[in-house]
């Protein structure tokens, strides 16, 4: 585990290119809940299944915190979770003076897995794939490339990047690069804070859902096609909100390749980033 902690901590301070991908980490904690959850996911200990959360962990209280420069602010239940999930909680179990003379303050929280910015496990959707913990660290650091359908998604909410799209990025930019991390910027993340534009939908009825995706022929094309090893976006899962078939989600999993939902700040991402990775 200290190997790959001191791994991430390497990468983190020499890092040329960091963006903070996530909006916040919980104000109650002395590190992020994210980097603890880590360290329980290197142990192999965790037991979470599909999901572990990286993004806007925002709950009780109001505060802010500089993460390698960027201003991060909290408020009480902020956080988007998938409509029907169990949001956040926190219970202060005892905060006082013990029988001893000190002073002593113990949490204990609990929330659902698919809230906020989080990596969706192939075990989400296929049996025997590789749950969180199964993951390995190289997954998630890597060169990055950042296919924009920002445009067309501002005309269609139900927007996907296409074969097209991945074509037309190869034409400006060369050919994506092997073992790359793929980030689809739709540009929803500037609605996060609002639970309705952002999920296009103000019920927790999954089927009424209004959000881009990325078409199943474009997963199949980039798993056919060309070596990736993640894939991110900045909405709260890879297929848009109407599908069905979860086309995408599938064709991924069953490659082995982790997605990762709600990515914040891909506005600040360029087109080609040769360093890259969503920790901390």
């Amino acid at each position: 585990m200290r190997f790959y902690l001191k791994k991430i901590y390497r990468h983190l301070k020499t890092s040329p290119n960091l963006i903070n991908c996530r909006q916040s980490v919980p104000p109650y904690t002395q590190c992020p809940l994210e980097f603890m959850m880590a360290v329980e996911l290197l142990r192999g200990s965790s037991p979470l299944g599909g999901a572990v959360i990286f993004r806007n962990l925002q709950h009780r209280g109001r505060r802010s915190v500089s993460l390698f420069g960027h201003e991060l602010h909290f408020k009480e239940n902020e956080t988007i979770y998938w409509p029907g999930s169990r949001p956040f909680e926190l219970n202060i179990d005892f905060r006082g003076e013990t029988e001893r003379g000190n002073y002593y303050e113990t949490n204990s929280f609990c929330a659902a897995e698919h809230g906020g910015t989080h990596m969706d496990a192939p075990s989400h959707f296929v049996r025997g794939k590789p749950r969180v913990h199964d993951v390995p660290l190289d997954a998630l650091i890597g060169p990055a490339v950042k296919i924009d359908i920002k445009s067309k998604a501002d005309e269609d909410s139900l927007a996907e990047m296409e074969v097209a799209d991945l074509e037309d990025w190869e034409e400006a930019n060369g050919r994506i690069p092997d073992d790359v991390i793929v980030m689809v910027y739709s540009g929803r993340g500037s609605q996060w804070l609002n639970r309705t534009a952002y999920l296009g939908s103000e019920t927790n009825n999954a089927s009424l859902l209004h959000f881009p995706g990325i078409h199943p022929d474009a997963a199949r094309w980039l798993v056919n096609n060309r070596k990736i090893k993640c894939v991110g976006i900045d909405t709260t899962p890879s297929d848009h909100g109407q599908s069905r078939t979860l086309g995408s989600h599938l064709t991924f999993f069953n490659n082995n390749i982790p997605v990762l939902e709600n990515v914040a700040n891909l506005d600040k991402l360029p087109s080609k980033v040769p360093q890259f990775s969503p920790f901390p």
